[in-house]
């Protein structure tokens, strides 16, 4: 993959998620929710966890899950199952899944108009690398970039 091919992918990834958080903007208006309460809230679609779990799955610190586990529990979208004395799993009440099923009708809206540009062996290729989309670990990405950036030359105007 030569310079050109890797800024038009990096560009177009760009877009793509411009396109998803204006999406996620409108949910958030329309519900009173943050961004990471709707991150919480997907995952939580997805399966039960534990603070631990969504802190290390989302990159969210554990003070923050906290914080957003009792605001999602005060509007009654959450509720805590007790493992033992000291941990719990969260998981969405019916009012939390009615409302993940609104949001997985704006997925499916996205997801939709995003086949009409690919062909079906296409989808199922990019539907097969979601798990490895997953396990990219954006942090290391992160430090990777902050020392390339450090270690380079400044740019000037």
């Amino acid at each position: 993959m030569n310079d050109s091919d890797i800024m038009a992918l990096y560009f177009n990834l760009f877009r793509l998620k411009n396109i998803i958080e204006n999406e996620e903007k409108i949910l958030m208006k329309q519900y009173c929710l943050s961004k990471n309460e709707i991150l919480v809230l997907t995952s939580l679609s997805l399966s039960p966890s534990t603070m631990k779990d969504l802190s290390l799955t989302l990159r969210i610190d554990k003070s923050s899950i906290t914080k957003i586990a009792k605001r999602l529990e005060a509007k009654a979208l959450i509720q805590r199952d007790g493992l033992n004395k000291r941990g719990f799993k969260l998981h969405l009440t019916e009012k939390g899944t009615a409302f993940m099923n609104e949001v997985r009708k704006i997925y499916r809206r996205i997801a939709s108009g995003l086949a009409g540009f690919f062909k079906k062996e296409e989808i199922e290729a990019l539907s097969s690398l979601k798990d490895k989309l997953y396990r990219i670990d954006i942090e290391s990405i992160s430090i990777k970039t902050e020392e390339m950036i450090s270690g380079g030359e400044k740019y000037e105007n």
